[in-house]
């Protein structure tokens, strides 16, 4: 007897708790994912770090990477220039590594020999 009212109270609550969890992530962060990379998933037993984007501490958004899901900062809108020039080697270091580094509309992009805080093309 204990395990049919076990069963029912499982069959009762399973999709009550799957709404839940969709509810919550229908809560979707402001931007955009970056595109994923193209290498080749190494671990594909990897834990993701996340689920939705409430997952995800401050402007972080839940991001597919290669075998799973991590935490990542979203992209700006817009798209950034295409670069103008060839780089020697000795690239200078970046002054931003992603969008939220750069204030305002500006995005993290390399138009020249590093990156840098740039406006974007729409």
């Amino acid at each position: 007897m204990k395990t049919r009212a076990g069963i029912f109270l499982i069959v009762l609550l399973t999709p009550w708790m799957y709404s839940l969890v969709n509810a919550q992530c229908k809560l979707e962060k402001d931007g955009s994912c970056p595109p994923t990379s193209m290498r080749m998933c190494t671990d594909p037993n990897a834990k993701p770090e996340c689920n939705c984007d409430i997952d995800c501490p401050q402007k972080k958004k839940c991001c597919r990477d290669i075998c799973v899901n991590i935490c990542k900062d979203p992209v700006k809108p817009g798209y950034c220039p295409v670069p103008s020039t060839m780089c020697s080697a000795d690239v200078p270091e970046p002054t931003c590594q992603s969008d939220y580094d750069c204030g305002g509309e500006m995005k993290c992009c390399t138009p020249f020999c590093r990156q840098e805080c740039t406006k974007p093309v729409n």
